[in-house]
């Protein structure tokens, strides 16, 4: 669900839990940006019912009390053409249980529905959070980590077609501008 003012409190709180801690006026002074978002994840109820990807995902339709803890949040910008992720912690006792998977999973189907094609994250600070990006299908950039929708459909697509079976990099730069601008972006990014 979105992030509303009352969760402010648990946020930090997570927060405080990762390297590099927000402050609360840092949070505050993002939310109040017109193209930016929080959300945040509750805790599972205890009879297990639905699972977080569920929850997350929005396929479940569980009403929580008012009192059940943030477990986890996110804070993105909108852009034209992109989703810039600025922040994303997950509560440490609830790390490795596919909640930040799921969050990730929730913005990446966000892209085609507002016709941004690409979410992007800055430079991972360890490496165990740039093997948690790539596991997920992004990749590293001159300006950090991003997960493009149609640069990587749009190159399986390049190397399928008859005409181009082998083409190299810097071909499929040139076919890709021709349909989408961002991947080819992405393309000249990685010859």
């Amino acid at each position: 669900r979105w992030m509303i003012r009352r969760d402010v409190a648990e946020v930090l709180a997570i927060s405080e839990s990762t390297s590099e801690p927000l402050a609360e006026e840092s949070l505050l002074v993002y939310l109040r940006q017109r193209n930016c978002i929080g959300m945040v994840v509750e805790s599972v109820p205890e009879d297990g019912a639905h699972s977080w990807h569920d929850r997350i995902d929005g396929r479940a339709n569980v009403r929580t009390s008012i009192d059940a803890p943030v477990v986890a949040f996110a804070v993105y910008t909108l852009h034209t053409d992109h989703l810039r992720l600025v922040r994303l912690a997950v509560a440490p006792d609830c790390r490795r249980k596919g909640v930040a998977s799921a969050m990730i999973r929730r913005l990446v189907s966000k892209l085609s529905s507002h016709r941004r094609t690409s979410l992007r994250i800055r430079a991972p600070r360890t490496k165990g959070e740039a093997a948690f990006l790539r596991e997920r299908g992004f990749r590293k950039t001159k300006r950090g980590w991003s997960y493009d929708l149609g640069a990587w459909d749009a190159v399986a697509a390049a190397r399928a077609d008859a005409r181009m079976p082998d083409a190299p990099l810097g071909i499929l730069a040139d076919y890709l501008e021709e349909r989408e601008h961002s991947a080819a972006e992405l393309v000249r990014e990685l010859v």
